[in-house]
């Protein structure tokens, strides 16, 4: 979608603990913010933030969006 729309990015793989690897790629490029997507998952768990995203939401030093994912995304090819 980047590529199409003309909007200029960097891809960095890292490894380790992810939510530290997220906090210290932010970092290390100087970013303003933080966007990151949320796993689909039930109702109940879905009130509550995942390990990862919630660490990074309190230990971020840039202000970090979490992106729930569409429906969509997981349906069932049975309906």
């Amino acid at each position: 979608m980047l590529d199409a729309l003309g909007v200029p990015y960097e891809r960095e793989i890292a490894s380790g603990k992810p939510a530290q690897a997220q906090i210290d790629m932010a970092h290390r490029h100087g970013c303003d913010a933080s966007i990151m997507g949320a796993r689909g998952r039930g109702a109940l768990r879905s009130a509550q933030l995942g390990s990862v995203s919630q660490h990074v939401v309190q230990n971020a030093a840039v202000p970090v969006t979490i992106v729930k994912h569409g429906r969509a995304e997981f349906a069932h090819a049975d309906g």
